[in-house]
């Protein structure tokens, strides 16, 4: 009975796919958007850690990390203090909406 269930259950979902295409285009697109970029870097600037960071924005730790590193080479700050500091005082991470 079990099978017979899971064959049916697999049916009715092959039924309901998608054919698959694949583009011949093998650039990559941008990792994030702005937002997110800036939604980490206020969690840092709050002291998360990168692991809380990821968790709470369902992101991994990496891409914590390479966010991070990109806004630290865009302020050229010496360091992960040094770039929260530069953050805090400055307006980088207030919204462009005005929010």
């Amino acid at each position: 009975a079990l099978i017979h269930y899971l064959v049916k259950v697999f049916d009715h979902a092959w039924q309901r796919a998608e054919p698959v295409t694949i583009s011949q285009d093998h650039s990559r697109p941008p990792l994030l958007t702005d937002e997110t970029r800036r939604a980490v870097l206020k969690l840092m600037v709050e002291g998360h850690t990168d692991a809380g960071i990821a968790k709470r924005l369902g992101i991994s730790s990496r891409t914590v990390s390479h966010h991070i590193k990109k806004a630290s080479d865009q302020v050229k700050s010496r360091s992960r203090a040094h770039l929260a500091y530069l953050l805090a005082r400055s307006e980088l991470l207030e919204s462009p909406r005005g929010d």
